[in-house]
């Protein structure tokens, strides 16, 4: 859950509502109105919440939506059942993230050297770029204007089948595709429809990257 004031970052425009603007009366939010971008599709990019409101319209994903203000002061609504909102971890020095970073983790450098070599990991007991063990971290030690966010783990994509088995055990499913990201609720239909409606599709069958949603 996001709050009030949070910065975030839009990685895909799926979640908004470009044709909403009840959504302010609905919330007691009319001072907002002014500022919604009508009919405008969000970009990509670093927005902060500005309020949090509830879904009034009849639509089988329903849930909090977001106000989210960029740059220029433009507003738009936008919901996160597609995940299209992710939180910006805060930033450490180095000297933080030697004592953050645990096996497994990476860490993402201000620096974008290109390649593998633009994050660290543990290997061997020794923090290293890329997970290289012949590339250890004391090449950097003593550069103060570095800094660091950790990186979130990639989940793990299993076959269509095993997704199906999930589902049909009460558990929540999306597909990863051409399509862009399709969620597949269980309760929201008996056949495998996305939460929109959508029956699934041979190419999210045969080519798409299907995920299990975790409790």
């Amino acid at each position: 859950m996001f709050k009030v004031g949070q910065n975030v970052r839009v990685v895909s425009s799926g979640g908004c509502y470009s044709t909403y603007p009840v959504f302010f009366k609905n919330n007691g939010l009319e001072e907002y109105e002014k500022f919604y971008k009508f009919a405008g599709e969000i970009i990509p990019g670093e927005y902060v919440i500005v309020a949090i409101g509830k879904n009034h319209e009849d639509y089988k994903v329903t849930g909090c939506l977001y106000l989210l203000q960029n740059k220029s002061g433009q507003i738009f609504i936008m919901g996160n059942q597609y995940g299209d909102i992710k939180p910006i971890p805060p930033t450490l020095t180095t000297g933080q993230m030697i004592d953050a970073i645990q096996p497994e983790q990476r860490y993402k450098c201000s620096v974008d050297a290109g390649g593998k070599y633009d994050f660290v990991s543990i290997v061997n007991n020794r923090i290293c770029w890329g997970g290289d063990y012949s590339f250890p971290l004391y090449i950097v030690l003593g550069e103060g204007s570095l800094t660091w966010t950790f990186v979130p783990p990639e989940p793990t994509p299993v076959g269509f089948m095993e997704a199906v088995k999930a589902y049909s055990e009460g558990k929540t499913i999306w597909c990863n595709s051409t399509y862009g990201i399709r969620i597949y609720t269980k309760g929201t239909s008996y056949s495998l429809h996305d939460d929109k409606g959508g029956i699934v599709t041979s190419i999210e069958i045969l080519e798409g990257k299907w995920f299990i949603k975790e409790d």
